[in-house]
């Protein structure tokens, strides 16, 4: 015979346990909770893109053989390198080049840059271009009274499309020079264009080079000079499809031609 009372002890003594271990297992699903969704949390924020576009911020920065941004980890979509307004950036001058995830380039100039290295370019601007195949984009954009010298080219862009544009104000002091090469040069697999306004274009060889199956330039007040060369150059060689030439009050001089457009319908 099974005493009642023990029966009502081992029932109460249980229900206890049980209740204490159903808390505890509510607590641990709590906080394991917590734990899976701080993790995912971290995973999330982790996976975000980690940025290596540069802004030039000091009044005078000096570069050295470090002047190339390039895109940082997962970074994708675009590498921009940024000369704020009244900054001077001399030494090896900076650039910007595309990677495999963020394959376009962008140089935002509005301040001063300056190459004095012998060979180096003032700006150059490098779509992600593997094996020497261009698969990014190459994007200039200059302020008015941003200026740009190389010791070699002035602002050299490099893309599967690349584009030149500088927008100075009338009266400013707004200038690209390359003191052994081209002030200006675009090279474009499929298109290749410089837009200018107000702006003082020099080069030792020639004043703009457009290299690109589809050439075009739009220039609008100051002036473009080519050395020993042509003021504007528009030849793509062989991939030449066409070349369009618009100035608007603009000055071409060069040491051979002032203007000198190929394409494949050029008698």
């Amino acid at each position: 015979m099974v005493d009642s009372a023990r029966v009502k002890s081992v029932v109460s003594s249980v229900a206890p346990r049980t209740g204490r271990l159903a808390e505890s297992r509510a607590r641990l699903l709590c906080s394991t909770g917590i734990v899976t969704t701080l993790a995912l949390a971290l995973m999330i924020g982790g996976a975000g893109p980690a940025r290596a576009d540069k802004t030039y911020k000091d009044s005078v920065a000096t570069t050295t053989s470090d002047r190339m941004t390039t895109p940082a980890g997962v970074q994708t979509g675009t590498v921009t390198v940024t000369v704020n307004n009244g900054v001077a950036v001399t030494g090896a001058g900076a650039g910007v080049k595309g990677g495999a995830l963020a394959q376009k380039a962008v140089f935002n100039n509005n301040g001063s840059v300056t190459s004095t290295v012998s060979g180096q370019n003032g700006v150059d601007v490098l779509g992600y271009s593997p094996l020497g195949v261009p698969f990014g984009s190459a994007t200039y954009n200059g302020g008015s009274g941003s200026t740009v010298t190389g010791a070699n080219t002035g602002i050299n862009a490099v893309g599967i499309s690349a584009s030149v544009t500088i927008n100075g104000a009338l009266g400013s002091t707004t200038t690209v020079t390359g003191n052994n090469g081209n002030g200006i040069n675009v090279s474009g697999s499929t298109t290749a264009g410089v837009t200018t306004t107000n702006t003082v274009v020099v080069g030792s060889s020639n004043g703009i080079r457009l290299d690109g199956s589809v050439n075009s330039a739009n220039l609008t007040g100051g002036s473009v000079t080519g050395t020993t060369g042509d003021g504007i150059l528009a030849d793509g060689g062989a991939l030449d499809v066409s070349a369009s030439i618009t100035t608007n009050g603009t000055n071409v001089t060069g040491g051979k031609n002032g203007i000198s457009a190929l394409s494949a319908t050029t008698p």
